[in-house]
């Protein structure tokens, strides 16, 4: 007989893998930390740091954190974090003026700037009219 979630066998999968999740959970203990421990930024898991990093919208704070210290600055090199923030700041139409029209890597942190420069230009030349 089939279960609506799938077969037998992977139904047993799935509730094999719950049932060992269930157990390291019960086994985990959470403790009140000792009011006198002061956590660091660096004592978080990578991915904690990289997604507090990735909402940093200003790229002078993505540099300036990638000066603190080694980890930070590996994270901030991330093509992925200088995506998202070309994708933050700029529409699809203007990130699509400074790709590469060839199958050359993209460098989101080149694009970043580009676009940056292009609009900052743009923005003067219309003041100035």
């Amino acid at each position: 007989m089939k279960s609506p979630l799938g077969s037998q066998l992977l139904w047993h999968q799935h509730t094999a893998k719950i049932e060992r999740i269930l157990s390291m959970a019960a086994e985990m203990q959470i403790c009140e930390p000792n009011p006198d421990t002061h956590p660091k930024l660096l004592q978080l898991p990578e991915e904690c740091i990289r997604e507090i990093i990735l909402r940093l919208s200003d790229h002078k704070d993505l540099t300036s954190s990638a000066q603190a210290c080694e980890q930070m600055a590996s994270i901030v090199g991330e093509q992925r974090v200088w995506r998202e923030l070309a994708k933050f700041h700029f529409t699809p139409q203007q990130i699509d003026l400074v790709l590469p029209k060839d199958d050359e890597k993209i460098d989101w942190k080149t694009v970043y700037h580009s676009l940056k420069k292009l609009v900052d230009l743009i923005n003067r030349n219309y003041l100035d009219v």
